[in-house]
């Protein structure tokens, strides 16, 4: 995005003024890009692959694409002109001219001729042009020794170029504006003889201006001190490196730099800057110069690698808290047994495969047909990246959202009773209040408009009876953690049962559930509850309220417009299917002996169906006519209730585009991930008061977090948000953020609970003085209060046969 002059974007000009406005992905073949160079002043870019290919793309006035003409592409193309096979490993950018390194440490360059490097003999024929077209292979040599480089940096304009070779030399070469070079000073590289053997690790170049970093941390600059640019105090030009005493205690891990402004990171996490700052740059939130190194930024010490970029007048800082080591998983994925004896090369030629034709589909996804075809949904599920898929999807849902609480359709207040021991002589008319939450809800929400399902976030208050909730917010987030525990509760609501292997403690999924294929007694009829369950599942997926449910693999699979297979059967009955597959092998004799009616039970094996009226038992003639009807009704037993599923659910979301994605696919669209992610939920979390990470309430805080349980984990999700689940990453949270705060009271910390308002995502965290205090009366606190209730009667458990504790456990939710 930005100015697009000399098409330096990669994409093609849509505006007369050259300008793009919103990101947009250049259109580069199926490969991995590993690093990208720009320079502040040039107008091109290079593109390094992890296969060692380069591309280019903007102005070429220079050469800088390298490709024996000077015309000007819009498209990136890939650089041929380097020596056959070559790998490259390093580029850089220069104004208007490039260098790149290969894999035996050998340096090319191109483009603009004041920039290079080349033989005396070189140098004489090319004295009167100004390009070179064509990368061209620079030997650095020493006694005769051929040097290999490491690291190359290029300065703007006409700025000098500078190599650092793997014997510690340091060399430079280009233009000089300070004296009148001669052709060799220009085109020949020379050291800098006080940086030769010196350990530099790094050399930057600026407006006619240098840094050198040095492995010991200590930081040099020389050139022109336009600005205070090089940190010395002064204006005057320095024609030798000094180092800048600014820094001289400070232990110096990377330098970058600006036009006129430089930005230095310390191993302690510390960020200086000095140099120009018309523009804010140094981040020292004034517009003024700095003569000096000023220490502008204080990082937290778990930040593992700090290091600054720079443009020409902006600078970007970015802390890494595990730098990225290339090394093996700890643990062996399971995917790993599935590919072990798969070629490399043909694994890189699938990946490029799956990035090329999803490049390819992806503008006209929702133009291709539902099913029926070989473009069909279903059919490329399995041939186009789930992040393609994914954020098809989330366009659409984006393109039908409702204004939030627009005049038209603001969220409908419902009003519930919720059935325990706190409300339960709570007076009521409505014989409907006697029913489960989830069907109170099924009763007084499914009567509804349909674009009032399509709101952003909240669809609707609710009032529990008997408990004074102020919703705003937590109580509708705590109603759906209600709704997914009932639904869990097969004694209190049949919509959901446990699988036949839960049962049968054999096989897998034995703590999920499945549909309930069984006609069974409600408040109404079955299908308005799982039409209902199918409008809270579009729900999860529209406004990411994500729900703490545990279907079976086969039931997800079947949302996904998929049909049963054996394997699925399997899946959540294994018995019965071993049962069947050892019926096929008995002889026709002890087949008769069985003496078995000719009839099988629905997965709840409360409901028996006759298979055939005019067959009474299972007989060696029609053995097989047995196993094809019962597996055809085992197949199909939950359709009726998929039909009712699916039909709520095309209330809140297309359920055509479900076709796109697998049974586990939807799953995580509606359920997030399982696990409680502790780093997620450091992501987001804002600290008030005094508060920070390395307060030692906090620390402690955060080890309790780590040790706890999943199960723990959730309860603890819920007691602060009233949600069981977290989103699966910082950027689904969508802007909300985790606040903990200090909370004082004239009495012994140690003596009080942690308070939370589920509202607004909100702890309330005493200053404990020990970590042990502080782990009892957290999960004391999340035990006790499983639901927001502010009428004290929360704490009944607990104060039976019990002293009565300091404060009470304020699960508030009321707004502050």
């Amino acid at each position: 995005m930005g100015s697009n002059a000399q098409s330096r974007l990669g994409v093609a000009n849509e505006s007369p003024l050259q300008v793009v406005t919103k990101p947009t992905i250049v259109k580069l073949p199926p490969v991995v890009i590993t690093k990208v160079a720009v320079n502040p002043s040039g107008r091109h870019t290079l593109a390094l692959t992890s296969q060692g290919e380069v591309f280019v793309w903007g102005d070429n006035r220079h050469g800088q694409h390298g490709m024996h003409t000077a015309d000007t592409f819009e498209k990136p193309r890939k650089i041929t002109t380097f020596e056959k096979d070559e790998v490259i490993i390093d580029i850089a950018c220069g104004g208007s001219h490039c260098v790149a390194i290969n894999d035996k440490n050998q340096l090319y360059t191109w483009g603009k001729e004041l920039h290079m490097r080349m033989s005396s003999n070189e140098m004489a024929r090319r004295q009167n042009k100004t390009k070179c077209h064509v990368p061209f292979k620079v030997k650095f040599q020493q006694k005769g020794k051929n040097l290999k480089v490491e690291k190359a940096s290029c300065g703007p304009c006409d700025a000098q170029t500078f190599a650092i070779t793997q014997d510690g030399s340091v060399w430079y070469w280009g233009s000089d504006e300070f004296h009148e070079p001669k052709p060799e000073d220009v085109l020949v590289p020379k050291k800098v003889d006080f940086l030769c053997n010196k350990g530099i690790i790094q050399v930057e170049c600026g407006a006619s201006f240098f840094l050198a970093l040095r492995d010991n941390g200590s930081v040099y600059s020389w050139g022109k001190s336009e600005h205070y640019s090089l940190g010395q105090g002064s204006v005057q030009y320095i024609g030798a490196p000094q180092r800048i005493l600014g820094l001289i205690e400070k232990n110096v891990t990377s330098i970058a730099v600006g036009a006129l402004h430089c930005i230095a990171c310390t191993s302690e996490g510390e960020v200086y800057a000095w140099g120009d700052n018309d523009q804010g740059q140094l981040g020292n939130d004034t517009t003024l110069v700095e003569k000096a190194p000023r220490k502008v930024l204080v990082l937290p010490p778990e930040n593992k690698s700090v290091t600054a970029v720079c443009g020409s007048a902006h600078s970007i800082v970015l802390a890494v808290k595990e730098p990225f080591i290339p090394a093996l998983p700890k643990c062996v994925p399971s995917e790993y047994y599935l590919l072990q004896d798969v070629p490399l090369s043909l694994l890189r030629y699938r990946m490029m495969y799956l990035y090329h034709v999803s490049s390819l589909i992806a503008p006209f996804l929702l133009m291709l047909p539902h099913k029926g075809s070989l473009v069909s949904y279903p059919n490329l599920k399995n041939r186009i990246l789930y992040s393609v898929r994914e954020n098809t999807l989330k366009k659409v849902i984006k393109k039908t959202m409702m204004p939030e609480y627009s005049r038209d359709y603001p969220p409908r207040v419902l009003t519930l009773k919720r059935n325990h021991a706190f409300n339960m002589d709570v007076p009521t008319d409505d014989m409907v209040f006697n029913k489960s939450t989830f069907e109170q809800m099924s009763f007084k929400y499914v009567p509804i408009i349909r674009d009032q399902l399509l709101l952003p976030s909240r669809l609707w208050k609710v009032i529990f009876l008997g408990e004074s909730v102020d919703d705003a917010g937590g109580g509708y987030n705590e109603c759906l953690s209600e709704l997914c525990e009932e639904l869990r509760d097969n004694s209190l609501l049949k919509v959901l049962i446990p699988t036949p292997n839960s049962n049968d403690e054999n096989g897998s999924n034995r703590d999920k559930f499945i549909l309930n294929p069984d006609p069974f007694a409600a408040a109404g009829s079955n299908d308005k509850l799982f039409f209902f369950l199918g409008i809270l599942l579009g729900i999860a997926i529209r406004t990411g309220h994500y729900l703490n449910l545990f279907l079976a693999e086969p039931i997800w699979t079947l949302l996904s417009g998929d049909i049963l297979s054996l394997h699925d059967l399997m899946e959540i009955d294994q018995n019965f299917i071993t049962v069947l597959s050892n019926m096929t092998q008995m002889p026709g004799e002890e087949v008769n002996a069985l003496q078995m009616p000719f009839s099988t039970a629905s997965s709840s094996n409360q409901f028996y169906v006759h298979l055939n009226p005019f067959e009474n038992d299972i007989t060696e003639s029609n053995i097989r006519q047995y196993v094809v009807l019962v597996l055809q009704f085992r197949l199909h037993e939950f359709d009726e209730r998929i039909h009712y599923v699916r039909k709520g659910l095309y209330q809140v979301i297309p359920v055509p585009l479900l076709h796109l994605f697998s049974g586990a696919e939807i799953e995580t669209l509606v359920c997030s991930t399982p696990e409680i992610s502790i780093d997620v939920l450091k992501q987001v979390t804002f600290y008030k008061d005094e508060m920070n990470v390395t307060t030692p309430q906090i620390i402690w805080f955060w080890e309790v977090l780590e040790e706890m349980s999943n199960q723990d984990r959730v309860l603890f999700i819920r007691f602060v948000s009233g949600r069981s689940r977290l989103a699966k990453s910082a950027r689904e949270f969508r802007g909300l953020k985790f606040e903990i705060q200090f909370l004082d009271r004239d009495c012994d910390p140690d003596t009080l609970f942690p308070e939370s308002s589920t509202c607004f995502f909100l702890l309330r965290l005493p200053r404990y003085t020990n970590k042990d205090t502080l782990k009892h009366k957290l999960v004391e606190a999340i035990h006790l209060s499983k639901a927001i209730n502010t009428d004290d009667n929360i704490l009944a458990e607990y104060l039976e046969g019990n002293e009565s504790p300091v404060n009470s456990i304020d699960n508030s939710d009321v707004d502050e």
